[in-house]
């Protein structure tokens, strides 16, 4: 299992983005607190005090599975929500996961308090997305279209990456298909049998504790896996290097190529 390099946060904005991007590998950005000790105030309370009430959608799956197709999306009130973290959930046979929710849509009243971002290039910020939830919680095997900075916030999280290279051993679904992102393979306990290919992959495996954050070059592979506490995270997705990768690119462009189109019909239609 190989190990990744782990560099401290600066303080001077666009200095450790140049330093990421220079690697152009994962690692490990520690010093969260020490330059930016306001990130210490994320936990469930001020959670609580930030969000506004209302309607957010919480991702439900049975315990024990990673894939997304045996998951399925409900509304719940955050105040709901947020009340069985604490307490439980009744329902103990699924876990409860308030999962890539979009600050700019879902919850802008939490953009004030992400901090890292002011450290960033404003000009290449595409998004940023909150994470909320209980033990265990598992993200299926993955890549975006984007570099990730994920912070995480309370509890641990363990990441399971794979090169872009490695897209031909993770049997990814089509690139012309509804999820040319997803790989079926679950790192947690791979299946030789039905993907033989896998044993040649080159996995990494990090844990980040409160206070950390991973940077995540764009179209590298990765399933993620919380820890045995309630865990809280933010990620600022940038943009990157579309071509910085040819197996990454040719398997997100026809997807993206679909949405330019689709973006510029709906443009049409509207002057229409």
């Amino acid at each position: 299992m190989q190990s990744i390099q782990t560099i401290e946060l600066s303080g001077i904005p666009e200095k450790t983005y140049a330093e990421c991007i220079r690697l152009n590998q994962p690692c490990i950005i520690s010093g969260l607190y020490d330059v930016l000790p306001d990130l210490r105030l994320w936990n469930i309370q001020t959670a609580k005090d930030r969000i506004v009430d209302k309607d957010l959608k919480v991702y439900v799956m049975p315990k024990g599975h990673s894939l997304a197709s045996q998951g399925f999306w409900i509304k719940m009130k955050a105040s709901e929500y947020l009340s069985q973290l604490e307490s439980g959930f009744s329902d103990l046979s699924k876990i409860f996961y308030l999962a890539m929710q979009r600050l700019d849509e879902d919850l802008p009243e939490l953009k004030p308090y992400v901090l890292l971002d002011k450290l960033l290039p404003q000009n290449l910020i595409a998004a940023s997305s909150f994470w909320l939830g209980q033990s265990k919680t598992v993200v299926y095997l993955h890549m975006d279209p984007y570099d990730n900075f994920f912070m995480q916030l309370m509890g641990q999280k363990t990441f399971h990456l794979y090169p872009p290279s490695d897209s031909k051993y993770l049997y990814p679904f089509s690139a012309f298909g509804h999820a040319p992102e997803a790989s079926p393979v679950n790192p947690l306990a791979v299946d030789l049998d039905k993907f033989p290919l896998a044993r040649h992959a080159t996995p990494i495996e990090v844990t980040l504790k409160a206070g950390d954050a991973l940077f995540l070059p764009i179209y590298w592979w990765h399933a993620v896996q919380g820890g045995l506490e309630t865990t809280m995270s933010v990620n600022i997705w940038c943009k990157g290097r579309i071509f910085s990768s040819w197996a990454g690119a040719l398997q997100l462009m026809p997807r993206g190529i679909k949405q330019g189109i689709g973006s510029i019909i709906n443009k049409f239609r509207k002057r229409n």
